[in-house]
């Protein structure tokens, strides 16, 4: 009896020791992405809410106006881009993330540097959230496992934060272009705790 309660307390332990261990690198990760974009902050919020049945399209988040966040800020976890704010509230906002069609954000693959598009929602066979970067050339070296990140521009979304993932690249000979379908880095299912990006300098980005 007392090895059996030794060892539930032993399992009890290792369990405590994983959990903190995986919040640990967790932490681990957002520090070391903070180092490589220190210009901005990040605001810690939760999700109260969803839209969008199997396809989550948009959340509501525990934030708003009273905490400084504007339409148009970025959201993302510590995998990747989620969306961004497009109404706000004194306490609450609402966030569109990149499976909605409302959003569109321009892209480009760290792969090739000349492999640029915009990027938007798209629903995958079985009801798969995902995106897509359309109207690419047909020459375009595009391919399978390209990392796609944002590009910078249009002054909404800072340069260099992960988006997804090439997974497969579509062909349109007649109309000379390609497309490319993107796996986004963030399970929009179960994504909880959220990050606001706040420039610290607010004039490096238009809202």
């Amino acid at each position: 009896e007392s090895l059996l309660l030794e060892n539930i307390e032993l399992k009890a332990n290792l369990r405590n020791y994983e959990a903190l261990k995986t919040e640990n690198e967790r932490l681990r990760e957002m520090f070391n992405f903070k180092n490589r974009a220190d210009q901005y902050d990040y605001v810690g919020v939760n999700v109260i809410g969803r839209s969008g049945g199997g396809i989550i399209t948009s959340y509501i988040i525990d934030r708003g106006e009273e905490d400084g966040l504007l339409s148009g800020m970025v959201i993302m976890t510590d995998e990747g881009i989620v969306g961004q704010i497009t109404e706000t509230a004194k306490t609450w906002s609402l966030v569109e993330t990149l499976s909605s069609e409302n959003i569109a954000i321009h892209v480009k693959s760290t792969d090739d540097a000349s492999i640029s598009g915009i990027l938007e929602g798209h629903i995958g066979s079985g009801q798969t959230q995902m995106a897509k970067i359309s109207f690419l050339p047909i020459d375009s070296s595009i391919k399978e496992g390209d990392t796609i990140v944002t590009s910078g521009l249009g002054r909404f979304y800072p340069p260099d934060f992960l988006v997804g993932t090439v997974v497969r690249v579509e062909e349109d000979k007649g109309n000379l272009m390609k497309t490319a379908i993107v796996e986004t880095a963030v399970d929009f299912k179960r994504a909880a705790q959220l990050f606001v990006v706040k420039p610290k300098s607010m004039g490096d980005v238009e809202y």
